[in-house]
């Protein structure tokens, strides 16, 4: 974290709590406290001492998505109907760790080819899936239908999306995430300053390839605010 290399990569919990409380007032310190204790158990921070913690050495780590294996096997299904057509299969509650404020929300994202989205659409809601199946939902919609829902949200693919095969599913590469969380109606709930701290947690613990970033931020027309956010952090180290 900034705050960390800025004091040579080891401080107190105590000294953190107080210059984040600091810089964003009504902040609750068991959020704080919470990512530390993910990056302690994701390998990134080091205990020293009691209360105080140390950034461990080497590069950092690749980001994978793990599918769940209702997303497997969804994939799996609609695969075999559109076994010619271009998608992916993921769950905004990946963003859960780079965040602050912990948001509710259990649906699914099936981001597929822009021909194929009504027929994706359809063969969904004849699965008999238990969930609702929302279709390219507009900010309203989201705002009213996906927060605590356990819902699947079929969206509209971009060409060239940064993406990987985890498990036998494709999936997004943190890249493609990344430029999601900025104006897609489906994570409103990543909107305004949880943006930068998605971004920020992001590019502390994962490697994050900056060309397929600003690529696939180009196609979606967000190059611009991805550089701006990029800009923010790095001038905060």
């Amino acid at each position: 974290m900034n705050y960390a290399v800025r004091h040579g990569g080891v401080f107190s919990r105590k000294d953190l709590l107080l210059d984040i409380t600091h810089q964003q007032m009504g902040i609750k310190t068991s959020a704080v406290s919470l990512q530390i204790n993910r990056m302690v158990a994701s390998g990134i921070l080091q205990r020293t001492g009691r209360g105080e913690y140390k950034v461990t050495q080497g590069g950092l780590p690749e980001f994978v998505y793990r599918p769940s294996p209702f997303e497997q096997n969804v994939f799996a299904k609609l695969k075999k109907k559109f076994p010619l057509a271009d998608f992916c299969i993921w769950s905004p509650k990946v963003l859960i760790p780079f965040m602050v404020n912990v948001p509710n929300v259990d649906y699914i994202f099936l981001d597929v080819e822009k021909d194929v989205m009504e027929s994706a659409f359809n063969a969904l809601q004849c699965m008999e899936l238990g969930r609702n199946i929302l279709l390219a939902p507009s900010l309203i919609e989201c705002n009213r239908y996906l927060t605590g829902t356990d819902s699947i949200v079929v969206r509209h693919l971009i060409g060239q999306s940064p993406l990987t095969v985890v498990d036998g599913c494709i999936v997004p590469r943190i890249e493609k995430i990344l430029v999601d969380v900025i104006d897609d109606n489906e994570l409103f709930f990543a909107s305004g300053y949880e943006t930068y701290n998605i971004f920020e947690f992001a590019l502390e613990r994962n490697h994050i390839n900056k060309s397929k970033l600003l690529r696939y931020a180009s196609r979606r027309n967000r190059k611009d605010k991805v550089v701006q956010i990029l800009s923010e952090i790095e001038h905060e180290l």
